[in-house]
């Protein structure tokens, strides 16, 4: 299994609604992963309707023959990644929309 712990994942369908000093906006390193992005056949998220996390890095999949690869959870089909030390160093969850591109 491979980790990137320098990558972030942001997402912006799944990105949560914050509050900031100049009102709501949406965070897309703040997720809100619900029924469609959670594995209901496995036992340990079957009863989950929905985790939020920050600061989410990502799997890929092992390769190899006779490995079976299988999520627990995803990002929606509207997510990106990016450089983590640039994620810690942005202050304004606005600044990470406009840089967003999925």
């Amino acid at each position: 299994v491979g980790f990137d712990a320098g990558q972030v994942v942001l997402d912006a369908a799944t990105g949560l609604d914050i509050r900031t000093q100049s009102g709501v906006t949406r965070h897309m390193g703040f997720l809100g992963l619900g029924i469609e992005q959670l594995d209901n056949s496995d036992v340990i998220t079957r009863g989950l309707e929905l985790i939020n996390g920050a600061s989410f890095g990502y799997f890929t999949a092992p390769k190899g023959p006779g490995l079976n690869w299988q999520p627990l959870l995803h990002s929606s089909s509207s997510s990106s990644h990016m450089d983590s030390t640039t994620y810690a160093m942005t202050r304004d969850a606005k600044q990470l929309a406009s840089g967003f591109a999925s």
